[in-house]
């Protein structure tokens, strides 16, 4: 799956430089919400040298205008950066867990559940619909 990912960002004219591909890699393995900063920790136990601040913030919005990476936000504000581990096109919600920052992919058109409701309320039409749905995953209410 990581290769479809690092194909749909050449395909988009973008490099991956050892800089995306440990992004995407360590993203992808680890089912977690992280911020720049904690991906910069990360770059440098991986790839052994410094990455400047501009890069990994310049990389990680390369790879939410590609669709590989979502954003969410911290209660501190902080943009936190996770990766969609379903590539299709199909529609489906992701559920976080507010301690271990863990992502979950829920399998459910909200579209389909709601998307009458909505339209009656909206002058145009539905086309795809987005909800974070936020918590405490079963690991963490232990």
């Amino acid at each position: 799956m990581v290769d479809t990912m690092l194909d749909t960002i050449r395909q988009q004219g973008l490099r991956v430089t050892p800089v995306v591909k440990t992004l995407v890699n360590y993203l992808y393995s680890s089912r977690t919400v992280n911020s720049a900063i904690e991906l910069k920790a990360v770059l440098i136990h991986k790839l052994g040298y410094t990455i400047p601040d501009s890069t990994i913030y310049r990389s990680c919005e390369r790879l939410v205008a590609c669709g590989i990476f979502h954003t969410t936000f911290f209660n501190n504000g902080i943009t936190g950066y996770f990766i969609c581990r379903e590539m299709s096109n199909r529609e489906h919600q992701h559920f976080i867990c507010r301690y271990c920052h863990c992502v979950q992919e829920i399998h459910v058109s909200l579209k389909d559940c709601f998307g009458t409701s909505v339209e009656s309320c909206i002058d145009g039409r539905l086309e795809q619909s987005r909800i974070l749905f936020e918590g405490v995953c079963s690991s963490c209410e232990k």
